[in-house]
């Protein structure tokens, strides 16, 4: 699309022109005209690195919780629990970014008039609806269905825990 540049504080960002709204104290953004907008199928997906920020790895942090108890066992680097520690953590994280892409789909408008929110790979259009909602739910379910790989009460927690948010 037709891209301007605005300069935010101590960066330069090139947006397409529909986002730069005010540039004073930052950018605020608008939602894309519609002609814009992924909102269809899964027809021209965003790239990979656009499904990597909608998954939200920097909230993977939260789930290292799942390494304190074995930890404090004592038998964190035992070689089966090493591998069941960290296929728990994989679980819990992709039923947590199952659950963001979902949050951003569902809650699409809602972003797309938030200042820093609208930023977000579905508000700004750079996923579609309907991407988000099935990278989502195989997420989900990849998530789900790890946990339950590795056992069956890990699998009840994950679920759980996606069930609660």
């Amino acid at each position: 699309g037709i891209r301007d540049h605005c300069v935010t504080g101590v960066q330069t960002c090139a947006l397409p022109i529909w986002e730069l709204g005010s540039c004073v104290g930052g950018v605020t953004c608008h939602s894309p005209p519609p002609s814009h907008r992924r909102t269809d199928s899964l027809a021209g997906m965003a790239g990979p690195a656009a499904f990597l920020r909608l998954a939200r790895p920097k909230q993977w942090v939260k789930n290292v919780l799942v390494v304190a108890a074995p930890g404090a066992a004592g038998v964190l680097f035992h070689p089966g629990d090493l591998a069941r520690t960290a296929a728990a953590f994989a679980a819990f994280s992709a039923a947590a970014s199952g659950t963001y892409a979902w949050n951003d789909a569902l809650d699409v408008e809602a972003d797309r008039a938030h200042p820093t929110k609208c930023r977000r790979p579905v508000a700004s259009g750079e996923i579609g609806v309907r991407s988000a909602q099935v990278f989502g739910t195989v997420l989900l379910l990849a998530g789900v269905g790890g946990g339950f790989a590795v056992t069956r009460s890990l699998g009840v927690t994950v679920q759980i825990g996606r069930a609660h948010v």
